[in-house]
């Protein structure tokens, strides 16, 4: 595995914290990167 030149925040805190603190910090992040209704309008899924 490669670290790039320049590691996000969230990638550093991931290789510090624990598996469940990193599984956490997915957790809080998810919703930002996904707006509610948009996992239901998914290209290929009838409505």
């Amino acid at each position: 595995m490669t670290t790039p030149e320049t590691p996000q925040p969230r990638d550093i805190a991931l290789e510090q914290e624990s598996a469940e603190v990193a599984a956490d910090l997915e957790a809080q992040s998810a919703p930002r990167e996904a707006p509610q209704g948009d996992e239901r309008d998914v290209e290929g899924h009838p409505s």
